[in-house]
């Protein structure tokens, strides 16, 4: 079957760049041929890259470009990706059958992460004209009314207008399901099928007599690296032989590195700085366990998956889609975002059982091979795929 694959960003930026260029790399094990095409809408054009090659068409011509593009590649299905052009949408649904991927908040919440930012929770607040009255208290989207006006216009056309042109939607989590119907999509087009990585079939724990606790991800403060620190400080003073990794970089670095140095505390707390996927892995691959803090609502939380692969238990919060693969007392803990001395505890009793450690690894690496593996991921985007070029032919 070939695919064309519409996405944003030629950098790989995100979990979705990556997501897209593994799709393109592993699909035709899987009878899956993918191509990719770049689009981003500018003030009255659009820019597409295709192999390198950039072309700039007006909207109305966006149609046409895209119909020269797939019959050149024979494509059959085009898939969405992140894209937050409704000209590009709108041309793509008119010329072939059409799968959106929904891979995060941006397009039921005009500051795209859900979160009153002020006030450090999860929104509950379903997108309308209040999202522009929490922009101004809490800082959570833009305050700029015209601004605010294009994002919710966008929102609204991908809810209300594409979600009915689109043969299926996919999404990773439970949760990005539940937001996508509140936004007024059908819960009917929704597919759940949750990210995966590869297996991982090598030596698994590490020589060195520390134990690693290890975080991987954006150094922000969504993410939560300084409430897993202050959490376990007292951990760190107790047991001489616990260190923390953080694997990554971000806007709250410096901010970390105060904290360390006022617990006294820098050979204890290692900020590695931004690693290549490789050297993250091998972090996670050393690691005694893992702390997975964020305290927004997390899409999915794909760190959490590497760690379960490698058969590392998981403690994490209950934010947004993480009890998709966090299964708490089977495969680690979780917890609520609220109970950080809960957080304190259960890596301590992960320390001090062996017997509850070899169980959460255990089924860890069990269920990350069952539920999370290339094969289970690509068996249901495939079946997505049928199912929607099948509805031609009723």
């Amino acid at each position: 079957m070939n695919v064309l694959m519409v996405h944003n960003s030629v950098n790989t930026k995100g979990g979705d760049d990556v997501y897209v260029r593994g799709l393109a790399d592993q699909g035709d094990r899987y009878g899956l041929r993918f191509s990719t095409v770049f689009a981003v809408e500018t003030n009255k054009s659009i820019e597409f890259n295709y192999n390198g090659e950039v072309s700039v068409v007006s909207r109305c011509d966006a149609s046409k470009y895209l119909h020269q593009l797939t019959d050149k590649l024979s494509s059959e299905l085009i898939n969405i990706q992140t894209n937050y052009s409704v000209s590009v949408a709108n041309a793509c649904v008119r010329i072939l059958p059409t799968v959106k991927t929904t891979h995060a908040t941006d397009t039921v919440c005009p500051g795209h992460l859900k979160f009153l930012r002020k006030s450090g929770v999860p929104c509950e607040i379903t997108y309308s004209w209040k999202c522009l009255a929490s922009g101004f208290s809490e800082g959570c989207c833009t305050r700029h009314p015209i601004r605010f006006l294009q994002m919710y216009r966008g929102i609204n056309a991908e809810n209300q207008e594409l979600s009915e042109k689109y043969k299926a939607i996919v999404v990773m989590s439970e949760y990005i399901r539940e937001q996508v119907i509140h936004a007024g999509t059908l819960g009917e087009k929704i597919n759940v099928v949750p990210y995966s990585t590869p297996v991982y079939n090598g030596p698994v724990g590490t020589t060195d007599e520390k134990r690693h606790i290890v975080f991987a991800g954006r150094v922000a403060e969504i993410k939560g690296p300084h409430v897993m620190i202050r959490a376990l400080v007292p951990v760190l003073k107790r047991y001489d032989n616990v260190v923390i990794d953080i694997v990554g970089d971000g806007p709250q670095r410096s901010h970390l590195m105060t904290l360390i140095a006022d617990e006294g505390l820098e050979n204890r707390v290692i900020l590695h700085g931004w690693q290549d996927r490789e050297q993250t892995l091998s972090k996670i691959n050393s690691a005694y366990l893992v702390v997975f803090p964020s305290i927004y609502p997390e899409a999915f939380g794909i760190v959490g998956i590497e760690a379960m692969m490698r058969g590392k238990p998981v403690i994490g919060f209950d934010v947004g889609g993480v009890r998709t693969w966090l299964r708490s007392g089977e495969t680690g803990i979780l917890l609520q975002s609220s109970e950080h001395e809960k957080l304190r505890e259960s890596v301590i009793q992960l320390l001090e059982d062996p017997a509850l450690y070899k169980k959460f690894s255990t089924n860890a690496a069990r269920v990350a091979r069952r539920e999370f593996s290339p094969d289970a991921h690509f068996a249901g985007l495939k079946n997505v795929y049928e199912k929607s070029l099948a509805t031609l032919h009723v």
